[in-house]
């Protein structure tokens, strides 16, 4: 099979933010991946980053309507936090740039990293990112075909 490649189309590329991911995905769709389970208002669910398997861990709807969580056993967070915080914690205390990529890769979004965030956009997890899958496409060579 023989493919047109039209080099006029112009492509939507959009930078990877937290503001990219959640037009995509939904905090709940992050949450429940990270949780492996899904996840309602006033439920308490064990934090995945604790090694203590009580139920500590809650959600509820912040004043913005963002979807935030709280580990009550934790006596240094004060307040609720939001979901790109829960990845940080959840994937072994990684940066804010290193949670932004691991959920782009993890969930498959296809956004951009920005060149101020390094190679791939994480400084430490580069080799957690899969390959991409060739795809066999074959180029129109003949402009008449």
């Amino acid at each position: 099979m023989t493919h047109k490649l039209n080099f006029n189309e112009e492509l939507e590329i959009q930078p990877l933010t937290k503001a990219a991911i959640l037009s995509k995905v939904s905090e709940q769709q992050v949450y429940e991946y990270y949780l492996e389970e899904s996840i309602y208002i006033g439920r308490r669910y064990s934090a995945p980053y604790r090694d203590n398997p009580g139920m500590s861990l809650s959600f509820t709807i912040a004043n913005d309507g963002g979807l935030v969580w709280r580990d009550w056993g934790d006596t240094t967070v004060e307040k609720a936090q939001d979901v790109i915080s829960f990845v940080m914690k959840a994937c072994g205390n990684i940066n804010f740039r290193e949670a932004l990529m691991r959920i782009n890769v993890d969930l498959s979004l296809g956004l951009v990293p920005s060149m101020d965030m390094g190679v791939c956009g994480a400084t430490t997890r580069v080799k957690d990112i899969p390959k991409r899958k060739k795809e066999n496409r074959q180029i129109q060579t003949s402009l008449c075909s």
